[in-house]
């Protein structure tokens, strides 16, 4: 297999798999990355025993859902507490899976070891440096990487390509400005007006984390009083930079297929995927066991190995006391 049919091959192995928006960084961008990344995360994922990596960007609908008040879970009412849209389903599961299918179709081309190809979803390397280094997008004034197919509303992950795969010659494109906070929003500022805590700088200067209600969905300790005053209903995570991105539109604009790109991920999601779900009820938070909850969000995107069972309990508390704003 050469080159250019290496890069085919990826192509239809990717389309088939339903992952359209994808890029390829050879082996010189991997090893130019991995003298900017931690020692231990390039050993751990085997970075510089490949070829080269296919970059995707998965995509998701970040925007608000008018889910019915109403309905409970086992019985336990309302009030709700609300995970970003990111999280409410294991797109991370979903997409590691789909990654991984990709490998076996291109293993099955290349005569190769599927256990060559290998996948990295929300790993420790810098996968936003990565995924700009393929050229898949610039980062943003929010410090999210923006995507040209997606802006900010995706999920990035990528197949790590064995030894012996032929990755082709490409390029290096001038990035380094697309990894500058802000450059390459122009003008635009809509993620600095709708970000609640204020946290994003116009000047382009990146995120203060402090001011960040996504940071402090998983931080331990008292949050501070100014973003209490604007909690809202959120439980774990912040869509509002990302749907406020103008580029996001790209993800959830239906297209000529009648469908949007982000109605066609989700279609590609197992039952096991589609949970938690976007709300929780806040009682079931407050008096549910420790061992309950963490059963009951084992095996999705709140796995409870980054956030513990008590930031979860006083940020339902915060859904209750906080205005009912920025849900």
């Amino acid at each position: 297999m050469s080159p250019d049919s290496g890069a085919s091959a990826i192509g239809a192995a990717f389309h088939s798999m339903g992952l359209p928006v994808h890029a390829i960084i050879n082996r010189e961008g991997l090893e130019r990355l991995a003298r900017e990344t931690d020692a231990g995360a390039v050993e751990r994922y085997g970075l510089l025993r490949t070829s080269g990596a296919v970059v995707v960007a998965f995509p998701y609908d970040p925007r608000g859902e008018d889910e019915n008040p109403e309905n409970d879970m086992e019985g336990i009412p309302s009030p709700f507490a609300r995970i970003g849209a990111f999280a409410a389903w294991n797109r991370y599961a979903a997409l590691s899976r789909l990654l991984l299918g990709a490998g076996r179709l291109l293993a099955a081309e290349s005569g190769l070891p599927a256990k060559g190809f290998r996948a990295i979803v929300n790993s420790r390397l810098p996968e936003k440096r990565l995924a700009v280094m393929a050229g898949l997008g610039f980062i943003g004034r929010s410090s999210l990487l923006i995507t040209k197919a997606y802006g900010p509303a995706c999920l990035l992950g990528a197949l790590l390509l064995p030894p012996d795969f032929p990755s082709p010659s490409l390029e290096p494109d001038r990035f380094e400005a697309a990894l500058e906070p802000g450059p390459g929003c122009g003008s635009c500022a809509d993620c600095v007006r709708a970000c609640p805590g204020s946290a994003i700088a116009a000047s382009g200067t990146g995120i203060q984390l402090d001011r960040c209600i996504q940071y402090w969905t998983t931080k331990a300790g008292e949050v501070p009083e100014r973003l209490q005053a604007v909690w809202g209903r959120r439980l774990y995570g912040c869509d509002a930079c990302v749907a406020a991105c103008p580029r996001s539109r790209g993800a959830w604009t239906v297209d000529a297929s009648g469908t949007s790109p982000a109605e066609r991920a989700e279609r590609l999601f197992l039952p096991a995927d589609r949970r938690p779900g976007r709300l929780v009820p806040v009682a079931f938070l407050e008096n549910a066991g420790d061992d309950e909850i963490r059963a009951f969000f084992r095996k999705t995107a709140l796995g409870l190995s980054w956030i513990g069972v008590g930031e979860l309990r006083r940020n339902a508390r915060l859904t209750r006391t906080a205005p009912n704003i920025g849900i």
